[in-house]
C-alpha cells in the first residue's frame, strides 16, 4: 500500500518495567531518542553504537555538479520520483523559493540565496510559540539564556543579532552524526552534533534573544566523493520585520543560499517525538534531480 515501514528502535526499561528512553533510527535522518528520565538508562544507552553519517544510504543524485553552488545567486532544480508514485511531492513555496509543476509530474523548485532584510527591527506579530520554550527547544533554561548573553544575542539590529549567533553556533559545534536526538540545553554541554542540533540550538538561543524562530528541514546541495548529491538538511529560521529568513549554523554564512531545498518548518511547541523531522523522509532516496539552471549574477 506504499505505507512507511516501521524503524527497528531499542528501549530502554527501569527496574518496575516503565519505558525510560527509546533509540530509533531512521533513514537520512539518523539516530533518535525519545523519552528520557532514567540516568542509569541514560548511561546505557550512551553506550549504543554510533549511528552512520547522515544521508549516506539515502542521497538523491544529480544530473551534474554545481561549482560553488552555496556562492550561487539562484540555481533551478527539478526533482521527480525514482518510481512512479501516486504520492504528491510536498515541500514548501515561500519567499526563499518558488515551485512550478512540470507537465511530466516532476517538480522544479528555484531556490534563491537569502537576502538581508529590508528593516532589522523586530516582529511583533511572530507566531507566540515561536518564542516559548519547548521540550527540544528548551530556551528557558538558564544554559541557554546565558550563551545567548555571551553570544551578543541582545542587540538592536535583529539581524547583526541572529548572523552572531548563527556563527557562535558555528564556531562551537563540532560535527558528530553519532548524537542522538536531546534538546539544545543538553546539547550545548559537549557541543557535539549534526546539522539537527545546530538547528535546535540556533532557534533555542534566537528565542532566548528575543528572536522569534523555528525550524526547517529539507535537503542540501553536497558534493560526495566528487558527485553531487543533495542530501537531509536541517536549519534555523528567524523572523524578522515579518519575514521568515533562514539561518544555518552548520555553514555559518550568514544565512542561507541557493543550495538549500526546504520541505518543511515546525515550532517544535507541544513537541515530544520526531515528528517535525518526518516529511523529509518521505523523499530522501526516493527521488532523482536535474540542475535545471545556475545563476551567478554580479
Amino acid at each position: 500500500s506504499g505505507a512507511p515501514q516501521l524503524a527497528p528502535n531499542r528501549c530502554w526499561i527501569d527496574s518496575q518495567g516503565r519505558i525510560v528512553r527509546r533509540q530509533l533510527e531512521l533513514d537520512g535522518l539518523g539516530l533518535i531518542t525519545l523519552e528520557l528520565s532514567n540516568q542509569e538508562a541514560i548511561r546505557e544507552a550512551s553506550k549504543a553504537t554510533p549511528t552512520r553519517d547522515l544521508g549516506d544510504s539515502s542521497l538523491i543524485s544529480l544530473d551534474r555538479p554545481v561549482p560553488n553552488a552555496r556562492q550561487a545567486r539562484g540555481v533551478v532544480y527539478r526533482l521527480r520520483w525514482k518510481e512512479a508514485s501516486g504520492e504528491q511531492m510536498e515541500l514548501a513555496n515561500d519567499d526563499h523559493q518558488q515551485l512550478r509543476p512540470t507537465a511530466d509530474g516532476a517538480i522544479e523548485i528555484l531556490s534563491r540565496r537569502g537576502q538581508k532584510p529590508k528593516r532589522v527591527v523586530g516582529a511583533p506579530d511572530a507566531p507566540r510559540e515561536c518564542l516559548g520554550t519547548s521540550r527540544f527547544i528548551d530556551t528557558d533554561h538558564p544554559r541557554i539564556r546565558e550563551m545567548a548573553q555571551r553570544a551578543g544575542g541582545f542587540e538592536d539590529d535583529c539581524w547583526t543579532a541572529a548572523l552572531r549567533l548563527e556563527r557562535y553556533v558555528f564556531r562551537s559545534l563540532k560535527p558528530d552524526a553519532s548524537v542522538a536526538l536531546i534538546p539544545a540545553s543538553e546539547a550545548v554541554k559537549n557541543w557535539r552534533g549534526d546539522c539537527r542540533h545546530a538547528a535546535l540550538v540556533l532557534a533555542a538561543l534566537c528565542r532566548a534573544s528575543n528572536l522569534p524562530s523555528r525550524t526547517a528541514v529539507g535537503l542540501l546541495y553536497v558534493d560526495k566523493g566528487g558527485k553531487p548529491y543533495l542530501g537531509f538538511h536541517m536549519w534555523a529560521e528567524v523572523f524578522i520585520d515579518g519575514q521568515w529568513i533562514g539561518l544555518d549554523g552548520t555553514l555559518g554564512q550568514g544565512g542561507i543560499g541557493a543550495s538549500h531545498i526546504k520541505v518543511s518548518d515546525n515550532s517544535w511547541d507541544k513537541v515530544e517525538s520526531l515528528a517535525p523531522l518526518l516529511p523529509v523522509q518521505r523523499l530522501v532516496g526516493h527521488l532523482k534531480g536535474e540542475i535545471v539552471k545556475v545563476d551567478f549574477g554580479d
